[in-house]
Formats: C-alpha cells, sequence, structure tokens
C-alpha cells in the first residue's frame, strides 16, 4: 500500500524540473548501475528535497496513467493530481522527515483537482511518529494501522480546485510523519483526486517555520537513453546481465535501448587491439557473460540476442551453450549462425551431430548452416545426408550441395 520515493541530488528550483539521481542528460554514466538507470529513464518520476525529505503515500496510479501516481500531489503543476487505482488504495500522502527532524504543522496548502472538488471533502491531515508507512493500509478499513497518528484538521467543504488553499493548524505536537488521507465515503469507486498538498512546519527551536520542500517532477527523456547507448560500450562484461534484464522491460523505447547498448558493449570487446593477449582475454571475458544469457531461465529476446552477438566474440569453449539450442525450431537458426562464426570445426561438429535427430525445418536450417563451413568433413557429411531414406534430408542436402560446390568454385 506504501510507496517511498527518495530526496534527489540537486535543487533547480522549485516546481521546475530537477537532475536525476542517476547521470544527467549530457553526462557519461560512470558505473553499471547508473548506465541501468539511465536506459530505464524514459518515464517515471524524481524527486529533490533539499533536507532530504521524502514522499510517501499509496502505490500505482489510474489506468495507464503513470503520471498520475502519489508524486503527483507534489509536482506543482496543478492541472495534475494524484489519482488513487480504480478500486485500489483510498489515496493518501504525505512526507517522511526523517529520524530526529520532526516538525510543529501550522499550516498547509491544498488544492483538489478541478472539477472533482467534492472529493476533498472530509480529508484529514495527521500528524504521527510512531508510525509504519508500510503498514498503513487506508483501503476503506476499520483499523487503518494509523499508529500513534492525530489528526490536525479536517477539509470541511469542498474547495476551489486547481488552485491554492491555505489552512492554518494549531497543534503543539512535532511529528516526522504528515499526511494527507481522503475520506473514502466521498466516492465509492476511491476515485479520489488530489491536485497538490504542501505543509508548512517549524522546529521546536525555530520561531518561524518554513514550507517543507518537496518538488517531484515526472521525467520522459528519451535523451538520457540514448546518452546511455552512446556511452555503453565503456562497460564490459559486467553490463550483460544488467542490461539484458532490461530486455523484458513493459516500455518497449526501453528494451530497444537496452538491445543497442548491449551490442555497443559486446562490439568493443571485439574490436582489434595491439596486444594480441589483450584482445583474446577481453573477447573470451565477454563470450562467457553472453554464454550465461543462453539458459532457459531467460526470456526468448534475451536468448535471441545472446545467439548473434555471441559469435562475434566467443570461442570453441562456448560451442556446447550454443549448440543446445540447435534442438529448437524457434531457434536454430540463430544458433547455426552463431556457431559458423566460431573459429574451427567444433561448430561444425556440433551442427553435425545435431542433424541426426532434427527434423523439418531444423533438420533443413542445419543442412544448409553445414554446406556454408569450408572444412571437408562439411562436403563429406552432406554427401552422407544425400543418401537418407528421408526424401526432405536428401532432397536439401544434394541441393546444399550444389550450392555449396557453385561457392567454392566461385571464391576459388
Amino acid at each position: 500500500m506504501t510507496k517511498f520515493v527518495n530526496a534527489g541530488m540537486l535543487a533547480i528550483g522549485f516546481g521546475l524540473a530537477v537532475c536525476m539521481s542517476h547521470a544527467a542528460a549530457g553526462e557519461a554514466p560512470e558505473t553499471v548501475d547508473e548506465l541501468v538507470d539511465m536506459l530505464t529513464s524514459g518515464d517515471g518520476w524524481t524527486v529533490d528535497s533539499p533536507h532530504g525529505y521524502e514522499i510517501i503515500g499509496f502505490e500505482g496510479y489510474y489506468g495507464a496513467n503513470s503520471d498520475w501516481s502519489v508524486e503527483a500531489a507534489f509536482d506543482g503543476d496543478l492541472s495534475n493530481y494524484a489519482h488513487s487505482p480504480d478500486g485500489g488504495p483510498m489515496l493518501w500522502a504525505g512526507l517522511d522527515l526523517g529520524e530526529d527532524a520532526a516538525k510543529r504543522i501550522t499550516g498547509i496548502r491544498y488544492a483538489p483537482r478541478e472539477g472533482y472538488e467534492e472529493r476533498g471533502v472530509g480529508a484529514t491531515i495527521y500528524g504521527a511518529n510512531d508510525f509504519d508507512p508500510e503498514a498503513f493500509d487506508p483501503t476503506p478499513n476499520d483499523d487503518p494501522n494509523r499508529g500513534d497518528a492525530v489528526p490536525l484538521m479536517t477539509i470541511e467543504e469542498p474547495q476551489p480546485g486547481g488552485e491554492w488553499t491555505t489552512f492554518d493548524i494549531d497543534h503543539e505536537g512535532t511529528f516526522r510523519y504528515v499526511f494527507y488521507e481522503a475520506d473514502p465515503d466521498v466516492d465509492e469507486n476511491l476515485h479520489i483526486d488530489l491536485a497538490g498538498i504542501e505543509f508548512y512546519g517549524a522546529s521546536e527551536d525555530q520561531e518561524e517555520g518554513e514550507w517543507l520542500e518537496v518538488t517531484a517532477t515526472f521525467v520522459e527523456d528519451a535523451n538520457l537513453r540514448m546518452e546511455a547507448r552512446e556511452h555503453a560500450a565503456r562497460f564490459g562484461p559486467e553490463a550483460v546481465a544488467p542490461v539484458a534484464a532490461l530486455f523484458d522491460h513493459e516500455n518497449r523505447d526501453v528494451y530497444i535501448a537496452a538491445q543497442w547498448s548491449l551490442r555497443n558493449i559486446v562490439h568493443e570487446s571485439a574490436r582489434p587491439r595491439e596486444d594480441e593477449a589483450e584482445q583474446e582475454a577481453a573477447q573470451q571475458a565477454m563470450a562467457e557473460a553472453l554464454a550465461e544469457l543462453l539458459d532457459a531461465d531467460h526470456s526468448e529476446r534475451v536468448v535471441r540476442e545472446a545467439l548473434h552477438l555471441i559469435g562475434l566474440c566467443g570461442s570453441e569453449a562456448q560451442v556446447p551453450a550454443i549448440a543446445a539450442w540447435l534442438a529448437d525450431p524457434a531457434f536454430v537458426d540463430e544458433a547455426c549462425a552463431a556457431l559458423l562464426r566460431i573459429p574451427g570445426e567444433a561448430g561444425l561438429h556440433a551442427m553435425m551431430d545435431a542433424v541426426e535427430d532434427a527434423e523439418g525445418s531444423a533438420a533443413v536450417s542445419l543442412i544448409h548452416a553445414i554446406a556454408q563451413h569450408e572444412a571437408p568433413a562439411a562436403r563429406e557429411r552432406l554427401e552422407q545426408l544425400a543418401e537418407s531414406d528421408d526424401e526432405t534430408v536428401a532432397g536439401e542436402a544434394v541441393r546444399a550441395l550444389s550450392i555449396r560446390d557453385l561457392r567454392v568454385d566461385y571464391e576459388g
């Protein structure tokens, strides 16, 4: 039921865009975590608070509008609003001021969604110290687990939508947590909208308080993903698994950015170097990282891309991992292509072994892949297959032999 949002790194101005907690646009990521953050930056919220306050509140959002989550109540944009999931948790939103940072709450600024002002009626502002936001469950519940929360004020009547209304609060207590909790009785579907909420507080040693500054910004910036792609090549094998994990991201743009980033990482490992030993070590380390992606625990996208890339840097050591996919009709073409790129004849022998039990399109793919290998053993195996009792296998072997011989004659 609860959402925590950590404060960001740099204040650019209240209500304005703030920097990402990872590398900003125009800056190269320094770590794999920063690279992943930049690749996934296209849809989400960043939060900045000079004093490290954290946003707490409901999880999720209504429909497909991820910019309607709890952070929308703190973005300074009153045309936007926090809107809880349909039939989901009732809207609540507030701040965790941090340990040893309790404040005396003396006022709030409040704005309901324009056109739905009545949904704010009955909402209560609470202050608390012994309170667990993660355990709080305000979905219509007789015991939502507010801990020691005390009501500081209640909004008694509709207020103007899309504009700020300020209320004074008269309470002597100091609180680490302060939050707005809507009244579920105002809307049976819990479509409770909050355009904005801000809190005014003072420490015990302050004569005058201040607005508890928190700025949330919805970031949808494809430029950051492009920056990540351009700088991805600087990362080595340690980035392979984290970047490949993004292939299954719900945002297709993130998947595409991750795919190109992984290609850049692998291509860099395969580039020629003056030091041959250094080049061989770099390529082998990358091939080992890619081979770890070739198991059933990874998605089809990941396996397909790993097969495509491993041929650029792999050696005979990776042949068994690649050959395991020769029996799968969905992957046999990619596996064959990878094996044909591997130096030596281990890949050829893996394909010749696999063709024994292959059927249908898989057998055809293997036959024509074997025909592309220059080793004499490839021609010998095709001649054997041309004598097969299986008419399809025999016919494809004869055809593959003809194509192979024409190519050899042409190239010779």
